[in-house]
């Protein structure tokens, strides 16, 4: 199809791609992504691409937007003679590539929107190895994050679709809504200036970020998930109301000194049997500097229609314990540390105290 074309190279090396002995993109050591843009006759061309330095090199190329526009134009009128329409979209991520950001390549929101305006019954299938932005969400009927389901993907994916399997998975990262809500969104922090990074966040990563008390609200928090049954936690109750702070074990951390004993009751409260997965997590005291609560423990219980269960954790001190650069040791700091259980990392219905005393 004649044209204009796209093109694109992801490589931390120096690359040039040409064609038919014109350059098309060009770009020297350090910048992850180069585009550039060709107009081409159809049939055959030449494409010579030159690398120079270590690392991988991934080359993509899109076709004229007539091509594309006309390919979302057949999904969305297939879509509205459908009783339910499915989208998947995907991205392509590998080691030691940068994505270039957390949207869709390829138009692929483009697509989702054209499909869920011809018919709002549209579920979206996501393959994508980590976090994307999802522009149209509001406006879907369900989001499935499948990652990188592998030989065996399709079947289970079916079998989710078509609620011969309840989803019982909780996200193990955090869905920020663009890609500006990121605390490394700054060029200037990554990849810097001259190729030095800049790590200003210190403790406050991944989900520590988002739990502060200025950070933008995220798209779907860190421990996220939803299934076809509901859960109810009640009754968080602690074994004792102190402990005494003992003194590091052989490595070095305060693992295997006792603690706190802490239980919740869960209920399924649907009229499904499904698997609910109590998050439990810690707030320091102000004097330990941590950012935020932290995930401690986690636990998954599988509940028949309105069943109950109590789910007890364990934590020894070492759930208490945070480094010390001062003293350059692991350290339980006294105080009061309040610990709360919940569905994420953002949704924390209960909660108690419990106080660290010294020894003396």
């Amino acid at each position: 199809m004649a044209g204009r074309y796209q093109f694109d190279a992801v490589t931390d090396a120096a690359v040039t791609l040409s064609i038919d002995g014109v350059r098309v993109l060009s770009k020297d050591k350090g910048a992850a992504v180069a585009e550039g843009s060709l107009d081409l006759t159809a049939g055959l061309h030449d494409i010579e691409v030159r690398i120079a330095g270590a690392g991988n090199l991934k080359v993509g190329w899109h076709p004229p937007a007539e091509s594309i526009d006309s390919d979302i134009a057949d999904a969305a009128r297939a879509a509205s003679a459908a009783d339910v329409a499915i989208v998947f979209a995907r991205d392509l991520e590998s080691e030691e590539l940068d994505r270039p950001s957390l949207s869709l390549p390829n138009d692929q929101d483009r697509l989702i929107e054209a499909v869920l305006r011809a018919n709002p019954r549209t579920i979206v299938v996501l393959a994508t190895g980590s976090a994307v932005t999802m522009p149209w969400l509001d406006r879907a009927s369900a989001v499935v994050e499948a990652w990188y389901g592998g030989t065996k993907g399709a079947a289970a994916l079916a079998s989710v679709l078509f609620g011969d399997v309840n989803p019982s998975g909780r996200l193990p990262v955090t869905f920020p809504v663009r890609d500006e809500d990121l605390p490394t969104a700054d060029r200037t922090q990554f990849p810097g200036i001259d190729r030095v990074t800049v790590y200003r966040e210190g403790l406050a990563s991944g989900y520590r970020y988002f739990n502060g008390a200025n950070a933008p609200r995220p798209l779907f928090a860190f421990g996220y998930g939803l299934s076809y049954s509901t859960f109810a936690f009640s009754g968080i109750v602690a074994d004792r109301p102190d402990f005494r702070i003992g003194v590091p074990g052989k490595d070095a951390t305060f693992k295997g000194n006792p603690g706190v004993s802490v239980s919740v009751k869960v209920t399924n409260t649907s009229r499904v049997r499904g698997a609910a997965v109590p998050e439990l997590y810690v707030t320091y005291p102000e004097a330990s500097a941590e950012p935020t609560s932290l995930l401690r423990a986690f636990d998954k219980v599988d509940l028949a229609p309105g069943e109950s269960k109590v789910v007890t954790f364990v934590l020894d001190q070492r759930a208490f314990s945070n480094f010390s650069e001062q003293s350059n040791a692991w350290i339980v700091n006294p105080g009061v540390y309040k610990i709360s259980i919940g569905a994420s990392s953002v949704d924390h219905p209960l909660s108690l105290d419990v106080e660290a005393k010294n020894r003396s």
